[in-house]
């Protein structure tokens, strides 16, 4: 069963404003998450070290330039490109990973930008064995959403 045309409307805005709601959020996702999709919104980033992260720990089922993602609609053909890992394998350690950092955002600029990593780690959604949106951010204007059961 694949998800709806319009999965967003199955999830509610949260905050995620400290580093223990960060790791709550990321706690529910490990247990459930079957896909990780990554967005990078300005194009490919070859220092990405979330994209870099995943390529060496999950497997890569697609890579695509795209216009459209989870929460976001960019007009005229920006060249962001999306990631779809498949997370069957170390999906421990790529959230251990994860948990590593101190939040998807620290309230000023993305925690790439935060730590000098020379990428933006801009969009990142997960989904369920059904494909099923569980959360989705768009992380460049600190919009968090949660599937509502969760």
């Amino acid at each position: 069963m694949k998800a709806n045309n319009h999965p967003e409307n199955e999830c509610v805005l949260i905050d995620i404003s400290d580093r223990k709601q960060y790791l709550k959020v990321l706690e529910k996702l490990r247990k459930l998450t079957h896909k990780i999709i990554i967005v990078q919104i300005d194009g490919p980033i070859k220092n990405d070290p979330i994209v870099n992260t995943a390529y060496s720990l999950l497997h890569l089922e697609k890579k695509e330039i795209v216009n459209k993602w989870f929460g976001t609609i960019a007009e005229g053909d920006r060249g962001a490109v999306k990631y779809t890992f498949n997370t069957i394998r170390n999906r421990r350690e790529f959230f251990g990973f994860l948990s590593s950092l101190d939040s998807f955002w620290d309230g000023i600029e993305t925690i790439s930008d935060k730590y000098d990593f020379n990428a933006r780690f801009d969009d990142i959604a997960f989904l369920d064995e059904q494909e099923r949106l569980l959360f989705y951010s768009t992380t460049h204007e600190n919009i968090f959403c949660i599937r509502k059961e969760l």
